[in-house]
């Protein structure tokens, strides 16, 4: 695909997945007003389908998100309110990829329609350290959107956080998303290609292989999430 269709399309991306995002956002927080168990996701009508290997999110996220919602409603009479949440979307990525990119626009595409995301450009206090400050914001975030691009594997600072992102959904409910921009997800979730090259540099400079195996096992996780599939597009 030449350069000018690659210009054409991805606009298109980032509104469909800006579209999902907020709809998302607006059942999270009607659930939450309402408190009811019974919301019916019948009457949304978004389905992404481009290869066999894309998810159709209309049959499988927002089940999910409705079933998630109405577990933490019933599971305890004093559920958590918005105050416990600074951020509405945490951003996950790899700088060198898609910081001046496709990460660009879709953060500002996000809070221009009210969406507060958190990115770690500039926000960061000065003093503070930085990976106490990251994980804090993953903590406080409603959902977790993960850009994994070709080098995201390179750095440790980007699996670290994966690693918190995957104990966040386990452990606190976090609703987390995949993106898997000019990767598939197999190499993801097996660690071959440019993943797999970056995981033999780790092993060969990181003496603790335990963080290795969380990494790794994070990377698996993620790629077996609900997400969107932009390789080769």
């Amino acid at each position: 695909m030449n350069s000018r269709m690659l210009t054409i399309l991805l606009p298109i991306l980032f509104l469909t997945f800006l579209l999902l995002l907020f709809l998302l956002l607006l059942l999270h927080r009607r659930t939450r007003r309402t408190r009811s168990s019974d919301l019916d996701s019948g009457d949304i009508h978004i389905s992404i389908q481009s290869s066999p290997s894309t998810l159709n999110l209309e049959s499988e996220v927002f089940p999910a998100v409705h079933s998630t919602n109405t577990h933490i409603q019933s599971s305890s009479s004093s559920s958590s309110s918005s105050s416990e949440f600074d951020h509405d979307v945490f951003l996950s990525f790899r700088g060198d990829d898609t910081r001046k990119s496709f990460t660009d626009h879709l953060y500002y595409a996000l809070n221009k329609k009210g969406i507060n995301t958190f990115r770690d450009a500039e926000i960061l206090i000065k003093g503070e350290a930085i990976k106490q400050r990251l994980e804090k914001a993953i903590e406080r975030s409603k959902f977790a959107v993960v850009i994994l691009s070709k080098h995201y594997a390179d750095s440790k600072w980007c699996l670290d956080e994966l690693a918190h992102i995957i104990k966040c959904k386990e452990e606190k409910e976090l609703k987390v998303y995949p993106v898997f921009y000019d990767v598939e997800p197999s190499e993801v979730r097996n660690q071959t290609g440019k993943f797999g090259d970056a995981f033999a540099r780790h092993a060969a400079n990181l003496e603790r292989t335990r963080k290795l195996e969380n990494w790794r096992s994070a990377l698996k996780k993620i790629a077996g999430l609900a997400g969107w599939d932009l390789c080769g597009r």
